[in-house]
């Protein structure tokens, strides 16, 4: 067999690489209200998953770091700065408002 019969069968057959999509909204609960948090519309702006997902997906939920490893910021504090700052720059709602929802 040719070997670009061969590269051609490989590429062929390989496994094509998808986007992990995560539930479509996930819903945070805080004292200010919960927020309703729009996973999917997020997923189709964010450039990587790793933008929000600092240590991998694998790792879990947020809170698994966040709210139980001295040292790592609380959920709030993280959520607040990396949710609000790209808010900032993309005039995103950025008042408490705009995200939280009494219920």
């Amino acid at each position: 067999m040719p070997l670009s019969v061969l590269f051609f069968l490989i590429v062929l057959l390989a496994p094509i690489p998808t986007t992990a999509s995560g539930p479509a909204t996930i819903q945070l609960k805080a004292s200010l209200g919960t927020v309703s948090f729009p996973h999917e519309k997020h997923q189709a702006v964010v450039p990587s998953c790793e933008t929000c997902h600092h240590k991998g997906v694998e790792k879990g939920a947020c809170h698994h770091c966040h709210e139980a490893t001295s040292g790592a910021p609380q959920g709030k504090d993280a959520f607040h700065k990396v949710c609000r700052g790209c808010h900032e720059k993309t005039a995103g709602p950025t008042q408490c408002s705009g995200c939280h929802h009494k219920q």
